[in-house]
């Protein structure tokens, strides 16, 4: 089982119509994470956000995990999961 304690939560939202904009957000979460040497804690349904954002996954369906780990199965389980609904 594994636990996560999330501190110092800071909210925004990541623009969908204007792509450069989108992507200037993208390279300042990256930017500012990496030299804090900081966990980002990403919550998106958008799978292109979060495949450039992310090196894991944590994928929970009703509030209990699914997976957590590499991105690519992460994301094959929750369009597996999704597509059934």
């Amino acid at each position: 089982t594994r636990s996560f304690h999330v501190t110092g939560v800071q909210t925004c939202a990541l623009p969908i119509s204007d792509e450069d904009f989108r992507i200037r957000c993208v390279n300042k979460i990256m930017s500012d994470s990496t030299i804090n040497n900081r966990t980002l804690l990403f919550v998106s349904h958008d799978i292109r956000n979060i495949q450039e954002v992310c090196n894991k996954i944590l994928y929970l369906k009703n509030g209990t995990v699914q997976f957590y780990g590499n991105i690519k199965e992460g994301i094959h389980l929750y369009n597996e999961d999704t597509i059934k609904i």
